[in-house]
């Protein structure tokens, strides 16, 4: 059986008002995870996931990637 863990991270920089959100949310979901993306007032993303390590692992590679080669908004 799979463990489930839980994976919060805050994006900053250009992640407002770029579709960032949407963006994390196919990716998720791509990745089998479940969770939200949320902007917050003092302008980041926050993103809380939950799946398997290795989904999340995934996931967050796709958040730091720089340059981003999976089109990530604002990157």
């Amino acid at each position: 059986m799979c463990e489930v863990e839980r994976l919060v991270v805050h994006l900053s920089g250009r992640v407002q008002g770029v579709g960032m959100r949407w963006w994390v949310r196919a990716r998720a979901l791509e990745l089998g995870l479940v969770g939200y993306a949320r902007n917050t007032d003092d302008g980041r993303v926050e993103v809380c996931a939950e799946g398997p390590r290795a989904a999340l692992d995934g996931l967050l590679a796709l958040l730091i990637e720089v340059p981003s080669a999976s089109r990530r908004p604002g990157a």
